[in-house]
């Protein structure tokens, strides 16, 4: 389905993992489900310096100024006060579908 994805609309989404690849467009990241591979909750701190942390951020944030490190354990929770709404807050609404079309090029 990556690589589907990646081929039939490959000016909004990347199946490579080289990050030269990636800006302006969506990774698929279809390696996820290999032994030994990782995946960060939610609000999980990174092992990294700084100890980023994973948080969702809405459509709009999506710049080229949002950086992975961006939120950390010291900022975070001012920016989930700081938001309108929750951001979980319509996730059970979601509902997508697989259609035939998107299986036509694997």
């Amino acid at each position: 389905m990556a690589q589907g994805l990646a081929s039939d609309y490959p000016q909004s989404y990347t199946a490579s993992m080289a990050m030269r690849d990636r800006p302006g467009r969506i990774y698929v990241d279809y390696v996820r489900n290999s032994r030994g591979a990782t995946a960060i909750g939610a609000y999980s701190t990174r092992a990294r310096p700084g100890a980023a942390v994973a948080t969702p951020v809405a459509w709009e944030e999506l710049t080229p100024e949002l950086r992975g490190d961006l939120y950390n354990v010291k900022n975070l929770g001012g920016r989930l006060m700081s938001l309108k709404a929750d951001p979980w807050a319509d996730m059970g609404k979601v509902r997508q579908a697989l259609t035939p079309a998107m299986f036509d090029k694997l």
